[in-house]
């Protein structure tokens, strides 16, 4: 490798020690490193090779993340992955591999918990439908939070206003 080659392999390795990057983001990064695309594509080539860029990988680790940490549903794992550069065809396996882990039903009752934790136990239908959107904004099904939603009992509205 001529010298502003190794230069810039260097640089992606130190990119990568830091944080893991997808493919499409650390190509845009040594782009703008440098203007010759031939060497840029060879580095990259070099670390897939090496396996230090793996976007199967990259992308599995933050699917789970994102389910078990924060609470996303499927929806919202898949537009983040492909929004980040994964290809679509990759960030479809993984999302089946980490649902397979942490089902969605599984990662929906715990952003359930989440927000009657912070919120408390809804209380009206208004508070349901805050509920509704907080978990549709966290990226799961409408059927499955409707599902969810529907074992949800409200308190019966005082009678005391009618005596």
């Amino acid at each position: 490798m001529p010298p502003d080659d190794t230069r810039l392999l260097q640089y992606a390795v130190r990119l990568l020690a830091r944080r893991g990057y997808p493919e499409k983001a650390l190509r845009e990064r040594l782009l703008r490193r440098s203007a010759d695309a031939a060497a840029v594509e060879k580095v990259i080539d070099k670390l897939k090779a090496l396996n230090y860029l793996n976007d199967f990988h990259w992308a599995g680790l933050c699917a789970r993340a994102w389910a078990v940490e924060r609470h996303w549903g499927p929806h919202r794992i898949l537009h983040e992955l492909v929004g980040r550069g994964v290809d679509a065809a990759t960030a479809e396996r993984v999302l089946a591999a980490t649902m397979a882990e942490h089902p969605e039903p599984e990662v929906l009752e715990q952003a359930v918990a989440k927000w009657q934790r912070l919120a408390g136990p809804p209380r009206s239908v208004q508070e349901l439908k805050r509920l509704e959107t907080y978990l549709a904004r966290r990226g799961f099904g409408f059927d499955r939070i409707r599902e969810r939603l529907a074992e949800i009992e409200l308190p019966a509205e005082d009678d005391a206003d009618d005596r």
